[in-house]
């Protein structure tokens, strides 16, 4: 039986990495800024760990389901297999009296892993993607399974946050109905497996615009690290365009812009000013959740 993963990480750890000295990330939470190990940031107890779908959520999500391109759907429909098999099984081990103590106990881990798998899954593939981005290459563009991994990537590093969850489930619940904190793990994947495929549908019709700062400005990252730079601070209000800014390291960030009109993969790469680093710092900041990180107290200080 699989450990339970009690502690979850909605930051990829590898990732804040590129901002430590001597081991230690600068992080500002809660008014205080203090330099910390990347383990002990951005994770929440049981953040993943999946609720039991009732029914009203259920006809909520296949509600959202069918109003879904027709081809991806089938892709949704099994996300929800794979969400609400663990408790069907426990429930059904229950209805027949053949449960056991060691069964319970494994049907919890996986209730509490799954979704957790899925993004450590993710980032194993992503190890090697990170690394040549932050060479400002985009070499692994050229092969379709690794173009596969990356759109699947960056869409999760996206969706996968406590912002996006708490601006979801505070100000659209309503909208939606049901429970929304009982779906939206469920949800949130859905959503992030459409964007790849979108994204990656339009691989060659992406404008990639690589960021550099200059030496006497460093670029942030926060507990929302990948953002929507074009999309409305309200959340009902929903984006006409999408611009992801994904800041890589102190001087290296990156914008990725699909659009169907350009035909062409096309790379740049833009030395920037101080202000406009502070201006993409700034964003950082009104994205996030709680928490900020950066290289230097100076840094997080200029904000």
């Amino acid at each position: 039986m699989s450990q339970r993963k009690k502690k979850q990480h909605y930051v990829w750890q590898h990732y804040l990495k590129g901002w430590t000295q001597k081991s230690k990330i600068w992080c500002r939470f809660e008014g205080r800024t203090f330099p910390v190990a990347t383990f002990n940031v951005a994770h929440e107890n049981d953040f993943y760990r999946l609720k039991e779908l009732e029914a009203p959520d259920l006809a909520l999500v296949n509600e959202l389901i069918n109003r879904m391109e027709p081809g991806l759907q089938e892709g949704a429909r099994g996300w929800v297999r794979i969400f609400h098999e663990p408790f069907a099984l426990r429930r059904a081990a229950r209805l027949r009296g053949i449960t056991t103590a060691a069964f319970e106990a494994a049907v919890d881990v996986e209730i509490n892993n799954i979704e957790e798998n899925i993004h450590a899954q993710i980032e194993t593939e992503a190890v090697s993607l990170l690394d040549e981005l932050r060479k400002g290459t985009l070499d692994f563009l050229a092969d379709d399974e690794r173009a596969v991994h990356f759109m699947r990537f960056i869409s999760a590093q996206y969706m996968r946050t406590p912002g996006v969850q708490h601006r979801t489930v505070t100000e659209v619940g309503a909208l939606l109905g049901a429970n929304p904190e009982r779906y939206w793990g469920l949800l949130r994947t859905i959503l992030a497996t459409n964007l790849g495929f979108v994204l990656y549908t339009l691989r060659n019709s992406v404008a990639f615009t690589f960021l550099d700062a200059p030496a006497e400005a460093e670029f942030i990252t926060g507990d929302q690290p990948t953002i929507n730079v074009v999309a409305s601070d309200e959340i009902q209000v929903p984006p006409e365009k999408l611009v992801l800014y994904y800041p890589l390291a102190p001087r290296l960030a990156v914008l990725v812009r699909p659009d169907r009109k350009l035909g062409a993969r096309t790379m740049e790469r833009l030395a920037l000013t101080t202000e406009e680093v502070l201006a993409y710092n700034r964003r950082i900041v009104g994205a996030s959740y709680r928490q900020i990180y950066a290289t230097s107290l100076v840094a997080l200080s200029s904000l």
